[in-house]
């Protein structure tokens, strides 16, 4: 659970009037992506406080190790792809991977989370990235050529 503290720092970090936003991951999350809604519509990112409270512990509290105990449709999977794929996007050299039991369910996420979130970006802010790599399991990215790739990928393992 939020302390009053952290409530208020969320509210600071995601005021769309920010014009440092882009610096703030928890900025980028509320402002950047686009997901399908459980009927398949592009909706904006408006994360629930049960993601909120997944986002805060990450960015504001710093935790690396979080215990999510198993729950349906409270968009756990869906925060933590928006969450490794941002980093991929602002951090050079950054790998990221989603690992799922079955391989078609791997790669369903990718298609409807991870490349949604992509190609739902505005124009200028993808025209940053080259795609060096897209397949149903795999995107690379630079943003230039002389920087680190940066990807995020799908599967049943991960090394």
């Amino acid at each position: 659970m939020l302390t009053p503290e952290e409530q208020t720092e969320w509210r600071t970090r995601t005021d769309p009037k920010r014009e440092d936003g882009y610096e703030d991951a928890c900025w980028r999350l509320c402002h950047l992506y686009s997901i399908l809604d459980r009927e398949g519509k592009l909706v904006p990112f408006v994360p629930t406080i049960e993601q909120i409270e997944v986002i805060m512990c990450i960015h504001a509290r710093g935790w690396r190790r979080i215990i999510i105990p198993k729950a349906r449709q409270l968009g756990m999977s869906t925060v933590l792809v928006l969450i490794a794929f941002d980093l991929v996007l602002f951090t050079q050299g950054f790998s990221a991977a989603l690992v799922d039991k079955r391989g078609d369910d791997a790669e369903k996420k990718m298609r409807e989370k991870v490349m949604v979130a992509f190609d739902s970006l505005g124009e200028e802010d993808r025209a940053i990235y080259d795609v060096e790599e897209r397949t149903t399991t795999r995107i690379g990215l630079r943003t230039g050529k002389d920087e680190a790739l940066s990807r995020y990928e799908v599967g049943v393992t991960f090394r």
